[in-house]
């Protein structure tokens, strides 16, 4: 402090600093600030707009338009089935899918293949568990991986390659052969310095989906919990799965009775989207 008033107290800081310099250096700290903050506002505009959209109050944009439409024409079905063993796997699932949706393309397809090597981890810890009584496709799968693990040095899952984890899943693809080569490629993708376009990483969201709701047997039926737009609780439905993929509209009842409405009034239509705000 007695420093401070020093150069103070003998206007050290015009002698020694000009009012040019003073000028120059205020610019970089506003520019510093600028930096800082606008991609703090942008992405936080982002998640705003991704719930609205899921709402209904605001109208996508033709750029976000033109990246769900893939998504909606494969009809991606989200791998609800996964999230039962945690919740974060969701928020992960989610970001990868928003990162491709809002233009990130090489941010989207490492937590994509994330998801895939989580999910075959999972898979294998759950059926680990109860392998005495295990159908022929899992027994299969997890010797496969047991095999994987006796040859690492510390005989342990983590030190597993997610190479090794996509060969012991080959059991659960539809196109074992191809699809387990498409997987390969991925994860050396991810390891390469060459860019991702946004082709590549819709493609493998739809693919590893495919692959995780093959892994995890995704059911006929589900349960979702929507907020609901005109009361704003939170309710369950029971929907076809089929319907729920990603992009899909679909109409649901509000089911609060404290107040008298119509039956027209009832009804309100949801986007499913990858929103943590309003699809838990």
């Amino acid at each position: 402090m007695a420093f401070i008033l020093f150069i103070y107290e003998y206007n050290l800081i015009e002698t020694y600093f000009p009012p040019i310099l003073l000028t120059f250096v205020g610019y970089i700290i506003a520019a510093v600030g600028l930096v800082l903050i606008i991609p703090f506002v942008h992405y936080k505009r982002l998640a705003v707009n991704g719930a609205e959209l899921h709402r209904g109050t605001i109208t996508a944009s033709r750029k976000y338009i033109a990246m769900l439409s893939p998504l909606t024409n494969d009809k991606v079905t989200i791998p609800e089935n996964l999230f039962i063993f945690n919740s974060d796997f969701r928020r992960l699932y989610y970001d990868s899918v928003n990162s491709y949706l809002y233009g990130f393309p090489n941010a989207s397809l490492p937590n994509t293949v994330r998801c895939l090597e989580v999910g075959l981890k999972k898979k294998y810890n759950a059926l680990k568990s109860n392998a005495a009584t295990l159908p022929a496709n899992d027994s299969n799968f997890v010797n496969n991986v047991d095999k994987a693990i006796r040859a690492t040095k510390n005989k342990d899952l983590e030190e597993v390659s997610l190479l090794e984890l996509i060969e012991a899943g080959k059991i659960y693809y539809a196109d074992q052969k191809e699809t387990a080569q498409y997987l390969r490629t991925l994860r050396n993708k991810i390891h390469d310095i060459s860019n991702i376009v946004d082709s590549e990483a819709q493609f493998a969201i739809a693919k590893i989906t495919s692959v995780l709701n093959g892994i995890y047997s995704l059911s006929k039926q589900i349960d979702i919990k929507v907020r609901c737009t005109q009361c704003g609780k939170i309710h369950t439905y029971n929907i076809d799965s089929q319907l729920f993929y990603i992009g899909n509209k679909i109409q649901l009842e509000c089911k609060d009775t404290e107040k008298e409405r119509t039956q027209q009034e009832k009804h309100y239509v949801i986007t499913v989207l990858p929103s943590l705000t309003d699809i838990y």
